[in-house]
């Protein structure tokens, strides 16, 4: 069975109290997202219970339902690339991910450094990026 449930800003924030940077982004970027507003956005955390397969964030666009993951080192996505090329999640076509690294985009995941967290609310206001 798959999980998946609501995260509230302070949920999300508090579940991220350790000392690592991509857990204090991840908080950092739920508020973003959850401040009430006009583009207020719901996010929901998902886990399938028979395999790896998990994801911080999803938040609804107009077009699509799109993945949101921080990464503590630059690896690859594994979670993001399933979804994005698994025909059972026919709404996720694109995913963000948040690194220490560099902006770019490959197979569909656009990467964006930490520092940029704050701009991703705009970002999703005019997705998908052209």
């Amino acid at each position: 069975m798959d999980h998946i449930r609501l995260v509230s800003e302070r949920a999300a924030c508090s579940d991220r109290r350790d000392k690592c940077p991509a857990t204090a982004v991840a908080g950092f970027l739920a508020g973003i997202l959850c401040r009430k507003g006009v583009s207020a956005y719901p996010l929901y955390y998902y886990k399938r219970d028979d395999s790896q397969l998990e994801e911080d964030f999803f938040v609804r666009t107009q077009r699509e339902l799109l993945p949101l993951e921080v990464k503590a080192n630059q690896n690859r996505s594994k979670s993001l690339s399933a979804l994005i090329k698994n025909e059972r999640y026919a709404d996720v076509s694109h995913g963000l991910k948040l690194t220490k690294g560099n902006i770019g985009e490959s197979g569909g995941i656009y990467t964006f450094p930490y520092f940029c967290a704050f701009l991703i609310k705009r970002c999703l206001e005019t997705w998908p990026l052209s």
